[in-house]
């Protein structure tokens, strides 16, 4: 019985051996084009919150995602506000440079780092 198992695995092997063998490579995804910066601006933000009394504010320069409009009772734009909605920067792009852009951060740490790509 154990001449019949080591035959089988030899004859296994050798014919095993003999099957070509190919290799699949990923295709190489191209390289984001830059298109440039975001202008966050209070238009911005109205189009965004569709609140009149808005502004972007940055919570914290040393966080990318820190990006807020902020919105007020009032159109001095200071004091007490009412809440703060996140901001969506891919949208920004697409305003800016058109369908399919979309924004990245250069830097997480950096609030002013955003960039947009296509």
């Amino acid at each position: 019985m154990k001449n019949k198992i080591k035959i089988i695995l030899a004859t296994f092997l050798s014919t095993a051996s003999s099957i070509p063998i190919f290799t699949v490579m990923p295709q190489v995804a191209s390289a984001a084009q830059r298109l440039g910066g975001l202008n966050i601006t209070q238009e911005v933000c109205r189009s965004q919150t569709l609140v009149l009394y808005v502004k972007p504010v940055v919570l914290n320069s040393k966080d990318a995602y820190s990006w807020r409009c902020r919105v007020y009772p009032l159109p001095a734009l200071s004091g007490p506000h009412l809440y703060e909605k996140g901001l969506d920067l891919t949208r920004v792009c697409q305003q800016q440079y058109g369908r399919g852009a979309y924004a990245s951060p250069t830097n997480t740490r950096d609030a002013y780092s955003w960039q947009c790509y296509r």
